[in-house]
């Protein structure tokens, strides 16, 4: 089956992301991207192949990916030309751990935005574990 890919025109390239395990290149079904860039943030999740097509307005993307049990990737720069195609493919880092007796990784990433999707700049934000202290 062919994958059809949105039209490009004048105004809008298209950004074409695959999303993968790192360790065994598995695709990462349901995995969310997040494109933020000219004051506007969208959200995306990644089909049962670990890829997501979007049709997007030329311009210059940062993007945060994510996908449970692994650590999110922040790939800032991605540029989107007009009537053309950007390919991205990134492989996430499993957030598990291993048997070496370690405590399984952790990662959180994103941005903070106003209620109407805006990013709000110079934020700080203060994380707390579960006994109260420092994070």
């Amino acid at each position: 089956m062919e994958e059809r890919l949105p039209a490009v025109s004048e105004l809008n390239g298209s950004l074409c992301c695959t999303l993968l395990d790192r360790r065994s290149s598995v695709p990462l079904c349901g995995a969310r991207i997040t494109c933020i860039g000219d004051n506007r943030v969208t959200r995306f999740d990644a089909d049962r192949f670990g890829r997501f097509t979007t049709a997007m307005p030329e311009g210059v993307y940062d993007l945060v990916i994510s996908a449970r049990g692994y650590l999110s990737l922040l790939v800032r720069g991605v540029g989107v030309l007009a009537g053309h195609r950007q390919l991205v493919t990134r492989a996430l880092i499993p957030g598990e751990g291993d048997d070496s007796g370690h405590d399984p990784a952790g990662a959180m990433g994103g941005y903070i935005t106003d209620r109407l999707g805006r990013p709000v700049a110079k934020v700080t934000i203060h994380v707390s574990g579960e006994d109260g202290g420092a994070a």
